[in-house]
Protein backbone atom coordinates (compact mmCIF):
# COMPACT_ATOMS: atom_id res chain seq x y z
CA UNK A 1 0.00 0.00 0.00
CA UNK A 2 1.40 3.36 -0.82
CA UNK A 3 0.38 6.24 1.34
CA UNK A 4 -1.38 8.95 -0.37
CA UNK A 5 -0.09 12.71 -0.09
CA UNK A 6 -3.08 14.28 0.40
CA UNK A 7 -3.66 15.66 3.86
CA UNK A 8 -7.70 15.06 3.49
CA UNK A 9 -6.61 11.57 3.32
CA UNK A 10 -8.14 9.13 5.58
CA UNK A 11 -5.62 6.81 7.00
CA UNK A 12 -5.37 4.06 4.99
CA UNK A 13 -6.14 -0.11 5.77
CA UNK A 14 -6.00 -3.12 4.34
CA UNK A 15 -9.36 -3.46 3.28
CA UNK A 16 -10.60 -0.77 0.79
CA UNK A 17 -13.65 0.84 2.64
CA UNK A 18 -15.61 4.50 1.95
CA UNK A 19 -16.53 6.16 4.86
CA UNK A 20 -19.69 8.05 5.30
CA UNK A 21 -20.64 11.17 6.93
CA UNK A 22 -17.70 13.09 5.40
CA UNK A 23 -19.07 16.84 3.53
CA UNK A 24 -18.77 16.99 -0.28
CA UNK A 25 -20.31 19.24 -2.14
CA UNK A 26 -23.73 17.52 -4.19
CA UNK A 27 -27.04 18.16 -4.72
CA UNK A 28 -27.52 14.44 -4.39
CA UNK A 29 -28.89 12.57 -1.60
CA UNK A 30 -26.61 11.56 1.12
CA UNK A 31 -26.58 7.31 1.62
CA UNK A 32 -27.29 6.22 4.89
CA UNK A 33 -24.93 7.77 7.17
CA UNK A 34 -24.51 4.55 9.21
CA UNK A 35 -23.69 2.45 6.25
CA UNK A 36 -19.53 1.60 5.01
CA UNK A 37 -19.20 0.75 1.58
CA UNK A 38 -16.62 -1.71 0.21
CA UNK A 39 -14.69 -1.13 -3.11
CA UNK A 40 -13.29 -5.00 -2.75
CA UNK A 41 -12.64 -7.08 -5.96
CA UNK A 42 -14.98 -10.56 -6.14
CA UNK A 43 -12.89 -12.89 -4.79
CA UNK A 44 -11.47 -15.57 -7.59
CA UNK A 45 -12.85 -19.09 -7.56
CA UNK A 46 -10.21 -21.25 -6.14
CA UNK A 47 -10.32 -23.47 -9.25
CA UNK A 48 -9.61 -20.54 -11.22
CA UNK A 49 -6.32 -20.17 -9.75
CA UNK A 50 -5.12 -23.34 -9.57
CA UNK A 51 -5.67 -23.93 -13.04
CA UNK A 52 -2.67 -21.27 -13.92
CA UNK A 53 0.23 -22.82 -11.64
CA UNK A 54 2.52 -19.64 -10.60
CA UNK A 55 6.30 -19.13 -12.56
CA UNK A 56 8.68 -19.54 -10.51
CA UNK A 57 10.67 -16.97 -11.80
CA UNK A 58 8.70 -14.41 -12.68
CA UNK A 59 7.63 -11.25 -10.55
CA UNK A 60 5.66 -8.48 -11.35
CA UNK A 61 5.51 -4.76 -10.13
CA UNK A 62 2.71 -2.58 -9.85
CA UNK A 63 2.79 1.13 -11.11
CA UNK A 64 1.42 3.84 -9.45
CA UNK A 65 -1.76 4.14 -11.22
CA UNK A 66 -2.00 7.54 -13.58
CA UNK A 67 -5.68 9.23 -13.34
CA UNK A 68 -5.93 12.80 -14.38
CA UNK A 69 -7.51 15.32 -11.91
CA UNK A 70 -9.87 16.03 -10.12
CA UNK A 71 -10.49 11.22 -10.30
CA UNK A 72 -7.26 11.09 -8.66
CA UNK A 73 -8.97 12.43 -5.25
CA UNK A 74 -10.91 9.94 -2.74
CA UNK A 75 -14.21 11.54 -3.76
CA UNK A 76 -16.99 9.95 -5.49
CA UNK A 77 -17.75 11.66 -8.63
CA UNK A 78 -20.90 12.46 -10.81
CA UNK A 79 -21.28 14.18 -14.00
CA UNK A 80 -24.93 15.38 -13.48
CA UNK A 81 -26.56 18.24 -15.74
CA UNK A 82 -23.90 19.08 -17.46
CA UNK A 83 -21.68 19.50 -13.48
CA UNK A 84 -19.10 17.21 -12.16
CA UNK A 85 -20.29 17.08 -8.62
CA UNK A 86 -19.17 14.86 -5.34
CA UNK A 87 -21.22 12.72 -4.35
CA UNK A 88 -22.60 14.02 -0.67
CA UNK A 89 -21.55 12.41 2.19
CA UNK A 90 -19.18 9.80 1.27
CA UNK A 91 -15.51 9.38 -0.02
CA UNK A 92 -13.56 6.81 -1.09
CA UNK A 93 -11.31 4.70 1.66
CA UNK A 94 -8.28 6.49 -0.02
CA UNK A 95 -7.67 8.28 -2.89
CA UNK A 96 -8.44 5.86 -6.20
CA UNK A 97 -4.78 5.49 -7.47
CA UNK A 98 -4.34 3.60 -4.55
CA UNK A 99 -8.28 1.41 -4.71
CA UNK A 100 -6.61 0.53 -8.32
CA UNK A 101 -3.58 -0.26 -7.32
CA UNK A 102 -4.76 -2.72 -4.75
CA UNK A 103 -7.21 -3.77 -6.71
CA UNK A 104 -4.99 -4.93 -9.44
CA UNK A 105 -2.34 -6.72 -6.92
CA UNK A 106 -4.75 -8.95 -5.63
CA UNK A 107 -6.32 -9.80 -8.77
CA UNK A 108 -2.57 -10.71 -10.16
CA UNK A 109 -1.93 -12.31 -6.80
CA UNK A 110 -5.32 -14.56 -7.73
CA UNK A 111 -4.44 -15.67 -10.89
CA UNK A 112 -1.40 -17.22 -9.84
CA UNK A 113 0.77 -16.36 -12.75
CA UNK A 114 3.58 -14.62 -10.97
CA UNK A 115 6.16 -15.84 -8.15
CA UNK A 116 5.52 -12.57 -6.31
CA UNK A 117 3.82 -9.22 -7.15
CA UNK A 118 4.78 -5.85 -5.98
CA UNK A 119 3.80 -2.14 -5.67
CA UNK A 120 7.33 -0.41 -6.78
CA UNK A 121 10.69 -3.14 -6.78
CA UNK A 122 12.50 -1.49 -9.53
CA UNK A 123 14.22 -5.44 -9.45
CA UNK A 124 10.96 -7.16 -10.68
CA UNK A 125 11.20 -8.45 -14.31
CA UNK A 126 7.83 -7.28 -15.37
CA UNK A 127 6.28 -3.81 -14.74
CA UNK A 128 3.18 -3.32 -15.44
CA UNK A 129 2.12 0.86 -16.01
CA UNK A 130 -1.79 2.08 -15.62
CA UNK A 131 -3.72 4.82 -16.59
CA UNK A 132 -7.28 5.33 -16.02
CA UNK A 133 -8.63 8.56 -17.40
CA UNK A 134 -11.67 8.87 -14.96
CA UNK A 135 -13.60 6.61 -12.73
CA UNK A 136 -16.76 8.54 -12.32
CA UNK A 137 -20.76 8.36 -12.75
CA UNK A 138 -22.80 9.83 -15.59
CA UNK A 139 -26.44 10.70 -15.19
CA UNK A 140 -28.95 8.61 -17.41
CA UNK A 141 -32.53 8.96 -18.00
CA UNK A 142 -32.94 6.47 -15.17
CA UNK A 143 -30.43 6.11 -13.04
CA UNK A 144 -26.29 6.72 -13.25
CA UNK A 145 -24.02 4.57 -16.01
CA UNK A 146 -20.49 3.65 -14.53
CA UNK A 147 -18.00 3.42 -17.03
CA UNK A 148 -13.94 2.80 -16.24
CA UNK A 149 -11.26 2.41 -18.85
CA UNK A 150 -7.53 1.10 -17.63
CA UNK A 151 -5.44 1.46 -20.44
CA UNK A 152 -2.44 -0.53 -19.32
CA UNK A 153 1.54 -1.24 -20.31
CA UNK A 154 3.64 -4.50 -19.52
CA UNK A 155 7.69 -3.56 -19.57
CA UNK A 156 10.22 -6.32 -19.18
CA UNK A 157 12.95 -4.50 -16.97
CA UNK A 158 15.79 -6.61 -18.76
CA UNK A 159 14.52 -5.65 -22.48
CA UNK A 160 13.32 -2.54 -23.33
CA UNK A 161 11.77 -3.83 -26.37
CA UNK A 162 9.79 -6.43 -25.29
CA UNK A 163 7.01 -4.98 -23.74
CA UNK A 164 2.59 -5.23 -24.45
CA UNK A 165 -0.33 -3.00 -24.00
CA UNK A 166 -4.01 -3.00 -24.43
CA UNK A 167 -6.96 -1.13 -22.56
CA UNK A 168 -9.91 -2.70 -19.88
CA UNK A 169 -13.13 -1.61 -19.94
CA UNK A 170 -15.75 -1.81 -16.98
CA UNK A 171 -19.54 -0.76 -16.97
CA UNK A 172 -22.26 -1.12 -15.25
CA UNK A 173 -25.83 0.94 -14.08
CA UNK A 174 -27.10 1.88 -11.27
CA UNK A 175 -30.92 2.61 -10.88
CA UNK A 176 -30.19 5.38 -7.90
CA UNK A 177 -27.27 6.76 -5.91
CA UNK A 178 -28.05 4.23 -3.18
CA UNK A 179 -26.94 1.60 -5.79
CA UNK A 180 -23.64 3.23 -6.93
CA UNK A 181 -22.00 1.53 -4.59
CA UNK A 182 -22.38 -1.96 -6.10
CA UNK A 183 -21.87 -0.35 -10.21
CA UNK A 184 -18.79 0.61 -9.12
CA UNK A 185 -17.70 -2.36 -7.96
CA UNK A 186 -19.15 -4.38 -10.54
CA UNK A 187 -17.16 -1.91 -13.10
CA UNK A 188 -14.30 -1.79 -11.03
CA UNK A 189 -14.30 -6.02 -11.51
CA UNK A 190 -15.00 -5.95 -15.18
CA UNK A 191 -12.50 -4.07 -15.71
CA UNK A 192 -10.20 -6.35 -14.09
CA UNK A 193 -11.25 -9.21 -15.74
CA UNK A 194 -10.26 -7.72 -19.15
CA UNK A 195 -7.00 -6.88 -17.57
CA UNK A 196 -6.38 -10.43 -16.56
CA UNK A 197 -7.42 -11.71 -20.25
CA UNK A 198 -5.17 -9.28 -21.89
CA UNK A 199 -2.05 -10.72 -20.27
CA UNK A 200 -3.10 -14.31 -20.35
CA UNK A 201 -1.51 -14.92 -24.11
CA UNK A 202 1.43 -12.80 -23.01
CA UNK A 203 5.29 -15.24 -22.38
CA UNK A 204 5.94 -13.69 -19.10
CA UNK A 205 9.07 -16.46 -19.21
CA UNK A 206 10.37 -14.45 -21.40
CA UNK A 207 11.54 -11.44 -19.56
CA UNK A 208 14.61 -12.99 -17.92
CA UNK A 209 17.38 -11.10 -16.56
CA UNK A 210 20.62 -11.21 -18.65
CA UNK A 211 23.90 -13.61 -17.34
CA UNK A 212 27.17 -13.40 -18.11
Amino acid sequence: MIPSSRTYCSAFGLSLVLLAMLPACSVLKTPQAARQWLLDPIPVQAEKAASAPALAHTDISVQWPRLSPPYDQDRVWIAQNGELLALKGVRWRADVPVLLQDAVQQTLRASARFAAVHTTPTESDWHLELLAPDFRAVQADNGYRINLQLVWRLQCTHQTSLSDSGTAYGSAFANNATDLRDAFLSSLNAALSELEAGLLPIDLNACQAQTE
